[in-house]
């Protein structure tokens, strides 16, 4: 037995006293003493020496799992990993001596008095005098406060010199193997504590089960591969966090950021992988979501057990919404479009003016070559109301060049304001078309575009690509598109081009992009060229379009090479920027 756990200081100088003055001194000799510490790692050999203020790499979930499967304690393992956060001392080591002073749970002490560690046991009368506790977690939590204050520190009463079993067993236990015996069980119960590594789990990238609608439930399925079919353990929770990425499409103004927090899910496990129901942002617009496994009383994972499970970047839709898309089928394109949740699409509604009209999906294409004007290449009036469920397709004619097209729902903007478009870039000719959906960024600035160079021809971090990687040509010119409205509604709006050409290597020239209202905004390219050529801004083309979202400037921009070659498309970039209504 060890010695007491005094409750006053003047029992502490009593103990210490005796232990030193009444030892024998052939017990006090048959002790090793203790010269070094050797550091701890995770599922790795367990010595007396080894560091006790240490983090075990145990997981609650784990430590349940085995207390469960090879001794009569309850789910406690919570107890231990609190305790190791707490306190820092070592949650394998706390196991493992627990298990050692109540012959794995199955002690008088443990069961009558929920006392692991032996608290108050003094050898005269270790049962009567053995301190009781309301709970096992109680007890684990005064036991452990008790060691690491007098024994793994160094200003206690106990310190031998390291934070050791081997130090501890100096004053702690009248057995001279006791250091041993605590090992041995360290070592022994280590490949009994299954891990998430040892099961063979990890995750899939998460995916929303149908539309993610601002402020309504929404459900996440998370695929869960495991090997020899390992089910997942029961105990695991999950947290998801939503990120804003670009909340101000076709909103007069951007709304304030919404806090990014964790959040609770319900999980359901299903044959395939988990589904979570977990409350979707109150901001319509792009997040990115994440996804994280917690322990069985919501901590944090070890860091050496914790499966990565990826991000997506989700759209979640207003209430009253639609969902356009386009895509190829390889010899056609075609535009989808479609209501989300509950919501009906009129085929006719009336404006502020009592003017009737016609709801219509409109799609303008862009061209890459800064010389092709734009155009608009459908402008299809519904047929008749989409009632939920519902789809229309419309097919699309290629357009001659490669374009960045931009479809969108032309409809009653107080309900449908915030629907965002579709941008795509669509390459190719008849028979084998591609499209790449362009990301939409972060609206948050008032430049209208920012994209540098590094000397070396690839773009610098931050900027945005679509796909392909930089060409050998020197990149020196930058193209910029914007389509703009101050209109709280859909209004008559012009695209204007700019090229910028080259500057001296490592400038930075700012490129004026004219804009309906006159007012001019910079965009800034930082590119390699001859020192000493002189800057100029051209615009190119000035095209007049109608109908686009209000309340937005969208911008597409991207680098092309000095031969006039065409842009790169790794280059590629789109914004959305607010504008203040008038």
């Amino acid at each position: 037995m060890h010695l007491s756990l005094p409750r006053t200081l003047a029992v502490v100088a009593i103990a210490s006293a005796l232990v030193v003055l009444l030892a024998p001194p052939a017990l006090a000799e048959s002790k090793l003493w203790p010269t070094r510490v050797m550091p701890y790692a995770p599922h790795a050999s367990f010595s007396p020496d080894t560091d006790l203020r240490s983090r075990s790499g145990y997981a609650a979930w784990a430590i349940d799992a085995f207390l469960q499967a090879n001794t009569p304690l309850p789910a406690i393992g919570a107890a231990f990993t609190a305790a190791e956060r707490r306190y820092g001392v070592n949650a394998r080591y706390l196991l493992a001596q627990a298990l050692h002073e109540t012959d794995w749970g199955t002690s008088w002490l443990a069961s009558v008095k929920h006392n692991l560690f032996g608290y108050n046991a003094y050898d005269v009368d270790p049962t009567g005098l053995a301190a009781s506790f309301p709970t096992f977690e109680s007890g684990v939590d005064a036991a452990v406060h008790f060691i690491r204050s007098f024994y793994l520190d160094p200003g206690g009463p106990w310190w031998g010199g390291f934070p050791t079993l081997r130090a501890m067993n100096l004053l702690y236990a009248t057995d001279p193997w006791w250091a041993d015996s605590i090992s041995i069980v360290a070592n022994r119960i280590d490949p009994m504590v299954p891990t998430l590594a040892g099961l063979g789990i990890s995750f899939g990238s998460p995916q929303p089960d149908g539309d993610v609608v601002a402020g309504q439930p929404s459900r996440i399925v998370v695929p869960v591969l495991s090997a020899a079919g390992a089910p997942l353990p029961a105990e695991l929770r999950f947290v998801a966090r939503w990120s804003p990425v670009a909340i101000a499409e076709s909103a007069p103004l951007a709304p304030p950021l919404p806090a990014v927090e964790w959040l609770p899910t319900v999980r359901s496990d299903g044959p395939a992988g988990i589904a979570l129901a977990v409350a979707a942002p109150v901001e319509p617009g792009l997040y990115r979501l994440d996804v994280a496994a917690r322990d069985v009383d919501g901590e944090l994972l070890p860091p050496t057990d914790d499966p990565a499970i990826a991000s997506v970047v989700v759209r979640v839709f207003a209430p009253a919404d639609a969902v356009v898309s386009v895509a190829s089928t390889g010899a056609a394109l075609l535009v989808s479009l479609r209501p989300t949740g509950a919501t009906t699409i009129p085929a006719a509604w009336t404006d502020v003016t009592g003017t009737p009209r016609a709801t219509t999906v409109r799609v303008i294409a862009l061209p890459l070559d800064p010389a092709t004007p734009a155009e608009v290449l459908v402008d299809v009036p519904l047929p008749s109301d989409l009632s939920a469920g519902s789809q229309l397709l419309v097919p699309l004619p290629a357009p001659q060049v490669p374009s960045v097209l931009i479809a969108r729902l032309v409809c009653d903007p107080f309900r449908f304001g915030r629907s965002a478009p579709a941008v795509v870039l669509v390459q190719g000719s008849s028979g084998a078309i591609s499209t790449v959906d362009l990301p939409v960024h972060d609206p948050r600035t008032d430049a209208l575009v920012r994209i540098r160079q590094s000397p070396g021809g690839k773009p610098a971090a931050g900027a945005i690509s679509a796909g392909g990687s930089p060409g050998a040509a020197t990149l020196s010119q930058l193209v910029v598109w914007t389509v703009a409205t101050g209109e709280l509604r859909d209004a008559t709006l012009t695209i204007a081009s700019a090229v910028t050409s080259a500057t001296p290597a490592d400038a930075t020239t700012p490129a004026a992009a004219t804009t309906p209202s006159g007012a001019p905004t910079t965009a800034e390219a930082t590119t390699p060229a001859p020192a000493g050529q002189v800057t100029a801004t051209q615009p190119l083309v000035a095209t007049t379009v109608s109908e686009l979202p209000g309340g937005t400037r969208l911008v597409v921009a991207g680098l092309v090479g000095s031969t006039g070659a065409g842009i790169d498309l790794s280059t590629l970039w789109v914004g959305w920027i607010a504008v203040p209504s008038p």
